[in-house]
């Protein structure tokens, strides 16, 4: 969990990545990207996807599954809520 903080203390919460061709609204002239796959934030986070799957499991991250997508998601908002409470923690 250490190794976590350390890493979760570098990151940047509005570093999400923004894809083009995905579902993305204008945001100051920019598309953002609204949801992130579970390896999209295990690699942000630079962490295994199933240690990811583990705080999914446990409460800890909010994921949902996206009209029938067999991928679990994350919404932008619950990643940054996510990082800012790994920091309190911290």
């Amino acid at each position: 969990m250490a190794l976590l903080e350390e890493k979760v203390d570098s990151l940047e919460t509005q570093d999400v990545p923004a894809e083009t061709g995905q579902s993305a609204k204008p945001v100051d002239g920019e598309h953002v990207r609204r949801y992130l796959t579970i390896s999209e934030v295990a690699e942000l986070l630079s962490i295994h996807e199933q240690t990811l799957r583990g705080y999914i499991r446990s409460g800890d991250l909010r994921a949902l599954k996206l009209g029938g997508s067999p991928t679990t998601r994350v919404s932008q908002e619950e990643y940054v809520r996510f990082v800012e409470r790994l920091k309190q923690q911290g």
